[in-house]
């Protein structure tokens, strides 16, 4: 088959949907209406049934009882040839319903013993009757039919009137009075299951026959409207084919964008960080003496390896996790921590008339198995933070760490008395990660510079590759604190 065949044979998928709604909706309104047809047309038979065949057949039997007691046991001084013909009589009328194709149950309630009792049997029925002690009766028999009877029972004897009780709209309980010489002696019970098989096979039928020519001239109308439409849509087709190209590479364009711009972002981090150390460098080289020169060269040590582990974060966007922990590294929170007060934000003459600090170092801390440097990337950008953030005000930065030994966990807490951080920023996204330490937030404008990437790295770094816990919070009456919860194995 050619491309231009199998073109033709293509069509909108909203066509299609809207077409399969409408023939669903039709199918759906045809079989309401069919099946409220026929629930009505069931209603009208049963109630025909009900009014002729079930009381007319409950009418004849009860007839055949009243006239057998009237004729016969009315007479005296029966011989057992008469009795025998009598209690015959009444087994045959009992046993109709095997003959009877719709009447499943049939019994005479008759009042014995102060009570009805339920008989199917034409012994009890003749001894009862002819005033002769029968047999002991099963009362057990027919639990269902005296209920019902019993229900009814006050108005059965008060109106003498024959009673109908439809249950399942299939099962007719008929209840009609035994009143042989107009004397009230009991009522017969029938339970009658009509067979309704053969006019709803036929009313089935006929609607199946109608449902077929209908999904004939739905058919024939779908085809048509196939053919109409498969014509239409090839230009249609063509226009989204150029559309989804264009979208395809603007999408490609878009990606290397934010690829050119994340990767930018992480060069000028580096870039800033590097920038400020090796400044610290040139001045340690200015005052090298041989009375300050091991001070100094340790000092210088850790500045280049400091600007080596953020060139390394920037070259490897997802670092190797042997390089961040490991056991032969032996850090000790609280000397990175002072070194880089002290070494680093001190340092800046500047800006140290601006803010101050205030430790409170938990001597207890065990030393941790975590690169130090990497620490050095979380707390750093966490302290610039604060300076940054409150660059209009003088500040105190407070930076405490508590060991708890009974849970092995070291606390750090990094606080300020600036102006806090907006709520906002405070809120968990869809990543249960607050919104502070997303890639592309910032709690300044970035109309002054490219800020908001240090919070970021620094959680990224502590709790996706360390597996700490990073947290962050507004004090009262002003300030923040950010928390680190460090599990010490």
């Amino acid at each position: 088959m050619t491309k231009k065949r199998k073109k033709f044979f293509k069509i909108d998928f909203r066509l299609l949907l809207f077409l399969l709604i409408l023939i669903i909706g039709a199918q759906l309104v045809l079989t309401f209406y069919s099946q409220n047809a026929f629930h009505s047309f069931l209603i009208s038979t049963q109630d025909w049934y009900q009014n002729f065949s079930v009381k007319r057949i409950a009418n004849l039997t009860s007839t055949s009882l009243e006239l057998l007691v009237e004729t016969q046991i009315s007479k005296k001084n029966l011989d057992p040839v008469q009795k025998n013909r009598i209690i015959k009589s009444f087994d045959i009328i009992f046993s109709q319903h095997i003959m009877e194709k719709n009447a499943e149950e049939i019994c005479l309630f008759v009042y014995y013993q102060n009570k009805f009792v339920p008989v199917d049997d034409g012994h009890a029925l003749f001894s009862i009757i002819a005033d002769e002690r029968p047999s002991v009766i099963d009362t057990v028999n027919y639990p269902e039919a005296q209920k019902l009877f019993y229900s009814i029972k006050d108005d059965l004897i008060q109106s003498e009137k024959m009673r109908v009780v439809v249950k399942d709209e299939k099962e007719f309980y008929v209840f009609a009075p035994f009143a042989p010489n107009g004397e009230f002696l009991g009522v017969l019970y029938m339970k009658v299951i009509p067979d309704f098989n053969p006019i709803s096979n036929e009313f089935v039928g006929s609607y199946n026959n109608a449902a077929i020519i209908y999904v004939l001239l739905v058919s024939a109308g779908l085809i048509l409207i196939y053919i109409v439409f498969s014509y239409t849509l090839n230009e249609k087709e063509k226009a989204q084919e150029l559309a989804y190209r264009e979208h395809e590479m603007l999408m490609k364009e878009k990606i290397e964008r934010e690829k050119e711009n994340t990767f930018t972002r992480r060069i000028y981090h580096a870039y800033h960080k590097a920038e400020k150390v090796i400044g610290f460098i040139n001045m340690d080289l200015e005052l090298l003496k041989s009375r300050n020169v091991d001070e100094i060269k340790e000092r210088v040590r850790k500045y280049s390896n400091f600007i080596g582990r953020v060139i390394y974060d920037m070259k490897y966007y997802d670092p190797p996790i042997h390089s961040i922990i490991n056991p032969i590294f032996q850090t000790d929170i609280n000397e990175v921590c002072r070194f880089i007060i002290d070494n680093l934000f001190l340092r800046i003459y500047k800006s140290s008339k601006m803010f101050a600090f205030k430790t409170d170092f938990d001597e207890n801390l065990p030393v941790i198995n975590v690169n130090e440097y990497v620490i050095w990337e979380v707390v750093e950008p966490i302290l610039q933070n604060s300076i940054t953030h409150n660059s209009d005000r003088k500040i105190e930065i407070s930076v405490s760490t508590k060991y708890d030994a009974v849970e092995k966990k070291i606390f750090i807490f990094i606080a300020d008395n600036g102006k806090g951080i907006l709520p906002e920023l405070l809120e968990k996204s869809e990543e249960k990660i607050q919104k502070l330490f997303l890639e592309n937030v910032s709690t300044k404008n970035l109309v002054d510079g490219q800020y908001g990437f240090g919070c970021y790295i620094a959680h990224t770094l502590a709790v996706k590759y360390c597996g700490w816990n990073m947290s962050v919070q507004n004090l009262l009456p002003e300030g923040c604190m950010f928390a680190i919860e460090i599990s010490v194995n």
